[in-house]
């Protein structure tokens, strides 16, 4: 087993398929994170999970602290356990759905040929 700062690297453990479960201070670490980092509305996507993986050291592959919090912390974001205030949770819960909501930014570039666009483009140099 390899060893990163003294504790086990459980990302690269020998014995394939097994999970470590989640301890609360870890669920707890990642919701002052994201309270810290206001990344209410960032839940969605991938950077923020990204350097959440990498600031909070936990041994944790982004990905599995996404889907994490996705398929079990959410849905229970009020348990006292979390030791969050009403706002707190109001704010992950709302960034959490508002970021869904949000619909993809389309640009529409104004119609030319492509002789135009050519022409335009070498008017700059």
């Amino acid at each position: 087993m390899r060893f990163i700062n003294q504790q086990p690297d459980f990302k690269h453990t020998a014995m394939s398929g097994y999970r470590r479960p989640y301890t609360l201070e870890e669920e707890r670490l990642m919701l002052r994170y994201i309270i810290e980092n206001k990344g209410y509305y960032q839940l969605r996507g991938r950077a923020f999970w990204e350097t959440m993986e990498v600031e909070l050291k936990t041994q944790r592959t982004w990905q599995s602290l996404k889907e994490h919090f996705r398929k079990y912390m959410y849905n229970k974001i009020q348990n006292p356990l979390y030791q969050l205030t009403a706002d707190e949770a109001d704010q992950i819960r709302d960034g959490y759905i508002n970021s869904a909501n949000e619909k993809p930014k389309v640009v529409t570039l104004p119609q030319k040929d492509l002789h135009q666009y050519l022409t335009d483009s070498s008017d700059t140099d």
